[in-house]
């Protein structure tokens, strides 16, 4: 292991150790200081803030999965989450920064080449967009960017997004689906190269917009800020689906 390498990992286990529900205060933005500047996120400086990805605690998460074997094999297991998955940490409130973010899920082969449903809304259903999708036939990690169509993510408030696979012809309420809470908070996004988008997401506490970042950069190969990221929230099994 070189010594960048160690740095990064060493920093991966800081970054997301949990903060207080006020790191990110509901409808104060002036209170939305503590979001790092870009010059406090050169690599150089920041590695050590990438080691403990833990997205800060607001409550108790809305992670959730349900579903049932049915028809043609679509199948959900539901004491392991392995047939799908939402790449989110379980116990705590994660974050974007995003209008119109990015979702990550694991979806067995057993789930792939089917139809799919991709839901976002809040609370009260105000917020309700769909969009449809088809899952990979050989399955794997499936990202999900809503639509710039879509209705933008309001700052500081509480969304649910869900996944529903459709195991047959015609949607059924057994249908295996999972879902997973996501809030937007606000702050700029700085103009920065990937690498660096990594360290500036992990020092705010952004999990979805950091988690975005690194699969981008696994695209091209350098895959140390997604192995961290997923070791951190204990997803390690999906590193290299």
């Amino acid at each position: 292991m070189n010594y960048k390498t160690y740095l990064i990992i060493l920093g991966l286990a800081i970054a997301f150790i949990p903060v207080s529900a006020n790191a990110f205060p509901e409808h104060d933005s002036s209170k939305n200081s503590n979001l790092p500047t870009a010059k406090t996120t050169k690599a150089a400086n920041s590695f050590n803030f990438l080691a403990g990805f833990k997205p800060p605690d607001r409550g108790q998460p809305k992670y959730t999965v349900g579903g049932a074997t049915r028809g043609n094999g679509c199948a959900i297991d539901l004491e392991d989450r392995i047939e799908m998955t939402a790449l989110v940490p379980k116990k705590n409130q994660s974050l974007t920064l995003q209008s119109h973010p990015s979702l990550f899920v694991y979806v067995s082969p057993i789930n792939g080449n089917k139809s799919a449903t991709l839901i976002i809304k809040d609370e009260t259903e105000d917020y309700y967009y769909s969009q449809q999708l088809t899952t990979p036939a050989s399955g794997g990690i499936v990202k999900m960017t809503l639509a710039e169509d879509a209705p933008q993510l309001e700052i500081n408030k509480d969304y649910t997004w869900f996944l529903r696979i459709q195991c047959n012809s015609a949607p059924e309420p057994e249908d295996p689906q999972i879902s997973a809470s996501i809030m937007r908070v606000e702050g700029d996004t700085p103009n920065l190269d990937r690498s660096d988008l990594v360290l500036f997401y992990a020092k705010s506490q952004i999990w979805y917009d950091s988690l975005n970042s690194a699969f981008e950069l696994s695209q091209s190969g350098e895959n140390i800020y997604w192995t961290q990221l997923l070791n951190n929230i204990d997803m390690d099994k999906f590193i290299a689906q």
